[in-house]
């Protein structure tokens, strides 16, 4: 995350208006896969190919984040906890209500130091760059339009569409799936002021947008990760069976009464299962 920081302030060090009033345009109308990147590449002589197009948007990405340098934290127990390939239906709803255009979830775990996450394109795709242990990153996204759908079912319909037969992708976003779900649980929790703080952040004076100064991080997951580690260490003083954590899941349910009952379909939050006691056979 700090590298990331660094480099969007030498970006800065060198930007024009016209750099700050498309960061400024992102901030506030969403970001614009193909209008921004276009515009930024213009403004830096880029000629876009199908190579440097991804390269563009995720610096393009990062500068929109610096503005408000929003950091999801999850706790380390949780994280570890979190790091099972993903199963089920892929939550599109839950994930879409990002507070921020762009927000960075602190990992730190499993090989992963982080994600940055934004929907782009009026909230057509979801842009995933993962930040690995090593200082590098590569791209997923997840096209909206599907709906719910599975990550099989998804690679199944991406790779028909481009004509591969590449596994990278399913086993990938498997593993960053998890963690994108729970942050997006705990995003309801941001107060509407900070919010509404981070747009006034991106908005300009003296002709320049106003970029954070150090990062405003959400810690998430403090509770629960209070109970693994109670789990843990009453685990390792006698005989019990090991707490573990219940992946979350879509549930579906009848609501309403007549005419008016409507199936619906929340996301139910993982929960902590606690240890028990493992009953010893005695030996006559």
């Amino acid at each position: 995350m700090k590298q990331i920081i660094k480099f969007c302030k030498k970006i800065r060090q060198n930007s024009s208006d016209e750099l700050d009033d498309l960061v400024l345009d992102a901030v506030l109308n969403g970001l614009d896969m193909s209008t921004h990147a276009n515009a930024m590449a213009n403004l830096f002589n880029i000629e876009l190919n199908t190579e440097n197009a991804k390269t563009v948007l995720n610096v393009f990405i990062n500068l929109v984040w610096s503005t408000g340098l929003d950091v999801f934290k999850i706790n380390r127990d949780v994280a570890d906890e979190l790091g099972k390939e993903f199963k089920g239906v892929i939550p599109i709803e839950l994930i879409r209500n990002t507070p921020y255009p762009v927000q960075y979830i602190e990992i730190n775990t499993n090989g992963i130091d982080g994600l940055m996450l934004a929907w782009v394109s009026d909230k057509m795709f979801f842009k995933i760059e993962v930040y690995v242990a090593g200082g590098t990153s590569y791209g997923l996204s997840i096209p909206s339009h599907f709906g719910d759908i599975t990550i099989e079912e998804l690679a199944e319909k991406l790779m028909k569409a481009k004509g591969i037969t590449d596994t990278t992708y399913t086993d990938n976003m498997k593993k960053v799936l998890p963690y994108i779900v729970y942050a997006a649980s705990q995003w309801h929790n941001v107060p509407k002021s900070q919010v509404k703080s981070h747009i006034q952040s991106g908005r300009k004076s003296n002709n320049k947008v106003i970029y954070a100064k150090k990062p405003r991080v959400h810690h998430i997951g403090g509770e629960l990760g209070e109970r693994i580690r109670k789990s843990k260490a009453v685990t390792r003083a006698g005989h019990m069976r090991v707490g573990h954590l219940r992946r979350g899941h879509l549930h579906g349910y009848w609501h309403g009464t007549g005419d008016d009952r409507k199936y619906k379909v929340k996301w139910v939050n993982p929960t902590f299962v606690k240890p028990t006691v493992v009953k010893r056979s005695s030996c006559n």
